[in-house]
């Protein structure tokens, strides 16, 4: 126990070790602890160097911030920052790690948890760390701040940023397809931007669930997945955005329910589509949807991304196909196209067969988009004779 500014140098011991620092600032050097360590600042700042046990690594600084070179425990270490900030070098434990930081910034290199790794900014504060890897679960979470990461790696990940800003990436995700009832990925926040999401292992759908901060399902600033990857596809129950972007590499994508506010971009290395909430532009996809924001809550609107570029949709309104009708799934005739019949089509009865646009010599072979009876009736009557009477 020490009162008032402590001031140390190595510290080993065979068992445990253990330094409380009741009413000021602690400067040590290397803590080595055959058992478990333990330092507790009550009042003030920490500056340490590493700390190794063969059990439990825990450290506690209240009012005050800390400047940690490594951690590496046996079993678990617990790092806990209470009115601080918290800059560190590697966390590598045998079983869990657990990371805490109070109105202030959480600084890390990596944290290589046997089992589970979890890193909290509670209050005001941002995380930046290089990769923080687990055995299990990984589970990232700010009240009010951004994450800026390079890898997120478990058998489940959870990322969770309540009130963040454009400013957070994150590079990798890579996570189990487990096959079970929670998502292997969850993500919240304003702004989820993504790098790169694939299953590492597993042999079932990669199950992804993505929602807005507080609770909200619409995520209300950007959506952005640069590469998913998952061999035997992907599934996310709701994706509604603001905005949008998601390329899928490997795997199919399917979609229950998508909404975007403004537009919402999802492509293979065969197909491009885009969902529109607003006024629909032209952009360059091969296929536009529109989803009625005054009809947005009352249905569900559901996509699939096939690996071979064909597209699935269910209660989606087909804006424009481009002539990309092979990609397509059923009869569905876009809006622009059904203008562009009906002011072009001057003979007959008009009735749509998607084989005209993918087809057409079959299409007018069988004759399923014309009504000829008026046509016929017109040639009887001019190759008639002047005593002869056409009657209909």
């Amino acid at each position: 126990m020490h009162n008032g500014n402590a001031d140390i140098g190595n510290v080993e011991a065979g068992g445990n070790a253990a330094i409380n620092v009741s009413g000021g600032s602690l400067d040590i050097g290397d803590i080595t602890a055959g058992g478990d360590a333990r330092v507790t600042v009550r009042n003030g700042d920490a500056n340490m160097g590493s700390v190794e046990a063969g059990g439990n690594a825990t450290i506690n600084v209240r009012h005050g911030n800390l400047d940690l070179e490594d951690v590496y425990a046996g079993s678990n270490a617990g790092i806990n920052v209470d009115g601080g900030s918290l800059v560190a070098g590697d966390i590598q434990v045998g079983r869990n790690a657990n990371v805490q930081v109070k109105n202030g910034n959480n600084q890390m290199h990596d944290v290589i948890a046997g089992k589970d790794a979890n890193v909290h900014s509670l209050g005001q504060g941002s995380i930046i760390a290089n990769n923080i890897v687990s055995g299990e679960t990984t589970h990232v979470s700010l009240t009010k701040g951004d994450l800026f990461l390079n890898l997120a790696e478990g058998r489940a990940v959870l990322l969770k940023m309540e009130d963040n800003t454009e400013a957070s990436s994150v590079g990798r995700i890579r996570a189990n397809a487990s096959g079970g009832a929670a998502p292997d990925v969850t993500l919240t926040g304003n702004f989820i931007q993504i790098g790169s999401i694939a299953a590492k292992g597993g042999g079932s759908v990669l199950e992804l669930s993505a929602t807005g901060a507080g609770n909200q399902k619409l995520i209300s600033g950007n959506f952005y997945v640069g590469s998913l990857s998952s061999r035997y596809g992907s599934h996310m129950p709701s994706l509604w955005a603001n905005r949008g972007h998601m390329h899928v590499d490997e795997g199919s994508l399917s979609l229950d329910d998508v909404l975007a506010v403004d537009k919402i971009h999802l492509d293979n290395e065969h197909t491009d589509l885009a969902v529109y909430g607003r006024t629909p532009t032209r952009d360059g996809e091969q296929l536009a949807y529109w989803n009625n924001l005054s009809r947005a809550y009352s249905k569900e609107r559901s996509f699939q991304l096939y690996a071979d570029g064909h597209v699935r949709t269910k209660g989606a309104i087909l804006i424009d196909a481009g002539r990309n009708y092979r990609k397509l799934y059923g009869d569905n005739l876009s809006v622009v196209d059904m203008m562009r019949e009906r002011v072009s089509n001057t003979h007959g009865r008009f009735t749509f067969d998607s084989a005209w646009l993918t087809e057409p010599g079959r299409a007018l072979r069988e004759q399923v988009f014309f009504d000829l009876t008026p046509l016929e009736a017109d040639l009887r009557q001019k190759s008639a004779s002047s005593d002869e009477i056409v009657v209909e």
